[in-house]
């Protein structure tokens, strides 16, 4: 919206604490009183605002998981939405009818997360892993229907589930990893040193997004003997000829299924060519939204993205041990106002 706005007025304005303000951009709040809904639905979803004699029609463009769970939405000024939508979509098709409309909100506004530009690495996208483990579950039969339905709770039994271990996480080569450690300026807190974080935190268009965690991954190539890889589409890449700087996965490229070939399977350089090339001016970017702490600036307790405790395997002890502090701190929480309030 910046990019767009400096093409068509050269600068961008700012307010009285000297932060730029984005513009064709508004923040609607609905709230729960679906009601106010009723505004937009009577006027086809186009919103109104009046600035002394100037009017402006704005129209919805995203409401991530964020924004729904705070019951709010992004307008865009309807004057920029088509060339704005150009740039986000990478390639996919206007018309293009997604099945499941709150993932394609959610996805959609994957955008909107802050986040900074670094060099953009040759990426290969691939399956997930798929693991077969073995769980106690409980069992619940349910009989009849409508208001006769009943629920009887079985004995709990043992059964086979498959699990992703690897769901929304890629690999990225320390080579890699170390030219974004630059361009972000990665210091530790507390000495000042440079240093290659464990893991990143990235966005791509289009609703690519997940941790990339730092692995040598030409040396394990090495060790094992091993240099081919298949992507998602079933063509194979060479790791050290094609220099593959961060495999991603299929749970991390949301809209994979809508970059396909004519026999229905995944390009990846169709994507490639979508990405690189420029719209209205604006050359996209991939970004890293978060990044791993330096070693010396960890703390005794530290929350964890959910990717690095799926592939653990903890005994009864090591579990209670694991969540000790946040059992204390719930339980303060639910007996005592005080520590509600706080």
């Amino acid at each position: 919206m910046k990019h767009i706005y400096k093409k068509e007025h050269g600068h961008i304005e700012v307010n009285e604490a000297g932060r730029e303000i984005i513009p064709y951009l508004i923040t609607l709040e609905i709230g729960k009183n679906v009601k106010r809904y009723d505004v937009l639905k009577e006027h086809g979803g186009i919103l109104k605002v009046t600035r002394g004699e100037v009017t402006t029609e704005y129209v919805s463009e995203f409401c991530g998981a964020s924004h729904s769970r705070t019951q709010k939405n992004l307008f865009v000024d309807r004057s920029i939405k088509d060339k704005l939508d150009d740039i986000l979509l990478c390639g996919i098709p206007k018309n293009t009818d997604y099945p499941k409309p709150s993932k394609w909100n959610a996805y959609y506004a994957l955008v909107t997360t802050n986040s900074k530009s670094v060099s953009t690495p040759n990426i290969v996208v691939i399956d997930d892993f798929e693991k077969a483990v073995m769980e106690t579950v409980d069992v619940v039969k349910v009989t009849g229907s409508g208001e006769q339905k009943e629920y009887q709770v079985l004995s709990p039994t043992e059964k086979e589930i498959p699990i992703l271990p690897f769901d929304g996480a890629g690999l990225v080569t320390p080579e890699c990893a170390s030219r974004w450690a630059e361009e972000l300026n990665c210091r530790s807190k507390r000495t000042g040193r440079r240093y290659i974080p464990s893991c990143f935190q990235f966005r791509c268009l289009p609703a690519l997004k997940g941790e990339a965690f730092t692995f040598d991954l030409r040396a394990f190539a090495r060790e094992k003997g091993v240099s081919k890889i298949i992507d998602l589409g079933g063509r194979e890449w060479d790791i050290f000829t094609d220099q593959i700087d961060m495999i991603v996965t299929k749970s991390q490229f949301k809209f994979w299924n809508l970059y396909l070939d004519n026999v229905g399977l995944f390009d990846c350089q169709k994507w490639k060519s979508a990405f690189e090339e420029e719209v209205h001016g604006y050359k996209r970017t991939f970004n890293i939204a978060k990044y791993a702490d330096a070693p010396e600036d960890l703390k005794n307790t530290s929350l964890l993205s959910y990717q690095p405790l799926q592939t653990l395997n903890f005994t009864a002890d090591e579990a209670e041990q694991l969540v000790l502090d946040s059992v204390k701190a719930y339980q303060k929480i639910t007996f005592s106002v005080d520590e509600f309030l706080k």
